[in-house]
């Protein structure tokens, strides 16, 4: 008995996501009717966790951006920073600058990352490993001074409480911090001795919202840290 030939009514579908490809298809005949599916991909074990990808060739770079959920990769159809902060670009091209960036239209009022776009060169067979610093939280241009009336010293520079450096005085005092919340205690440095450091305690800076984003400006003093 001769078999009736299927005839796609259809082009297949292909979804391209973060953590795979889904191929589709759907084909009938008067006799017949014939439906497929098809999923793949790979996963990346690392030491922040495991990451789900596209299919992997054999040079391919893994991102990581923190505070950046959801933010696209750009030139990367379907590849976007996972719940975990990380993200897998499956294909990378061994001995060529291969440049790796964010996508900024995917950026909230709340996100801040100072270099969203980096440059590797893999050898043939490499797992790159991109990272990018990120700031999650409000953006402050603060106008500050010392107890005096005086403004610290130009080039002076704000750090987190975590260590990172966070901004630079200009001349007139003014420093953008970026990533910040309210109550966050900034100490400013301008040598190594303990007179010449103060701290910045940030005020509530959920109140007041300007124009429904994430800018402030404020005034502040910055003031001598007890000596411990």
């Amino acid at each position: 008995m001769m078999t009736p030939a299927i005839a796609p009514t259809a082009p297949a579908w292909v979804i391209s996501a973060s953590t795979g490809n889904l191929y589709t298809g759907y084909a009938y005949s008067k006799s017949h009717r014939q439906a497929s599916l098809n999923l793949s991909g790979g996963v990346v074990a690392h030491r922040g966790g495991v990451t789900l990808s596209q299919p992997l060739g054999s040079t391919f770079a893994l991102v990581e951006a923190k505070d950046a959920q959801g933010v696209g990769i750009e030139n990367q159809t379907g590849v976007r920073i996972d719940p975990f902060g990380y993200a897998v670009v499956p294909q990378s091209v061994p001995y060529r600058v291969n440049s790796v960036a964010l996508n900024p239209q995917d950026f909230d009022a709340f996100l801040d990352v100072p270099n969203a776009v980096a440059d590797t060169v893999p050898t043939r067979g490499a797992i790159t490993r991109v990272r990018f610093d990120t700031f999650r939280g409000y953006s402050v241009l603060i106008h500050t001074t010392l107890a005096d009336g005086s403004y610290p010293p130009l080039g002076a520079q704000l750090y987190r409480a975590s260590g990172i450096s966070n901004g630079l005085v200009g001349p007139g005092g003014e420093v953008y911090v970026s990533g910040v919340d309210s109550g966050e205690k900034l100490q400013m440095k301008w040598g190594e001795t303990h007179q010449q450091s103060c701290e910045i305690t940030l005020p509530e800076l959920r109140q007041e919202p300007q124009q429904a984003t994430a800018w402030r400006e404020l005034s502040l003093i910055c003031t001598v840290t007890p000596s411990r």
